[in-house]
């Protein structure tokens, strides 16, 4: 990978990762919790959401990929649960918040691909990297496994006793999960997510990796 390309892939990483943890907080925000915004989490300052570990594992798994997909997370938005009139269901759809912006923003440079207006264009390559770290990110993180979004997600369809013992076992795991996910993932990825993965960033770039 040259050094243009992983400059414009970090930087993309990082656009990702910045608007999903953006999400999380204006969305909690607006169900009742500050508790995000009181801790400067609301903004869109980058630094603010960088995790070390997380952040590591996104450059890492983007590097050794060639640049087609990335794994890792960010640092988690505080929340209140108790601020939450249905709190179940309000931390679905927080945690819902991050992956569909994501994918969202994965769809609109689609948009200016499949148009043909940047391809054959210097900002191809921007709006390729902005499409593999949007998907990427937004994927891993629907992974069923504490403390991404996808554990919340099942959490919010499920009895409210049974979601209480989610959550309690999501505090009890802390980050620590989401290393041996990354472990295991890294591992056995290329039968696993990496199929997942490349056939969506195929279908946002019009059939192409």
């Amino acid at each position: 990978m040259s050094p243009p390309d992983l400059l414009i892939g970090v930087c993309s990483i990082g656009v990702a990762l910045l608007i999903h943890e953006f999400a999380h907080a204006w969305m909690a925000y607006q169900l009742g919790d500050p508790t995000a915004k009181y801790e400067g989490r609301l903004t869109l300052n980058p630094v603010v959401h960088f995790e070390v570990m997380g952040a590591i594992a996104l450059i890492a798994s983007f590097v050794t990929s060639g640049g087609s997909m990335i794994m890792g997370w960010a640092k988690p938005v505080p929340i209140t649960i108790e601020n939450f009139k249905n709190r179940s269901l309000d931390l679905g759809l927080v945690a819902l918040a991050g992956p569909f912006v994501n994918f969202f923003v994965a769809f609109v440079c689609s948009m200016f691909v499949l148009t043909g207006l940047v391809v054959s264009t210097p900002f191809y390559v921007i709006f390729k990297f902005l499409i593999v770290a949007n998907v990427g990110f937004g994927l891993f993180n629907l992974i069923p496994c504490p403390p991404l979004d996808g554990w919340k997600m099942v959490g919010a369809v499920l009895p409210e006793a049974v979601s209480c013992k989610m959550r309690d076992l999501e505090a009890k795991a802390g980050l620590w999960s989401l290393v041996v996910l990354f472990l295991i993932l890294a591992l056995a990825g290329n039968t696993i997510l990496y199929p997942i993965n490349q056939s969506i960033i195929r279908f946002f770039l019009g059939g192409q990796v």
